[in-house]
């Protein structure tokens, strides 16, 4: 099985933009921000707003299968923001990537929406990059 560098690097021609009609919640997006889309081991994806640059350049690497910090993490808000496939999204003020997390905040999009995973934290060591587009 192929090492997730290995799967981001795959990933360069298949970075795209995905059309995002609404815009709300938790943070309004300022120019030079990003909106990324992750996909996790169920194939599901969810969506962040991304503001710091750090996180940008981190985001840019790993897409381009250079090594970074890859498992994203954040705070949950019941809210949709950007991710509006689902009622909660991802506070932007309190995201970043890691090397290393705590294994009980490991969970797809769908059993936080249904209540199965009830923590705080968002970090789905399982996560890939599969879209970055500007937040509008």
């Amino acid at each position: 099985m192929p090492s997730r560098i290995v799967r981001r690097a795959g990933l360069i021609g298949s970075i795209g933009l995905i059309a995002v009609a609404v815009v709300g919640g938790c943070a309004t997006p300022d120019q030079g921000d990003s909106i990324a889309t992750f996909r996790v081991a169920d194939g599901s994806t969810y969506k962040v707003l991304i503001t710091d640059p750090a996180d940008l350049e981190i985001v840019d690497k790993l897409a381009n299968g250079e090594d970074a910090p890859q498992i994203p993490n954040g705070a949950i808000v019941h809210e949709t923001g950007v991710n509006t496939d689902w009622s909660w999204s991802i506070d932007p003020t309190d995201f970043g990537f890691s090397d290393v997390v705590d294994g009980s905040c490991d969970a797809t999009p769908q059993e936080i929406e249904d209540g199965t995973y009830t923590g705080d934290r968002f970090c789905p060591w399982s996560a890939i990059v599969v879209a970055l587009e500007p937040a509008p």
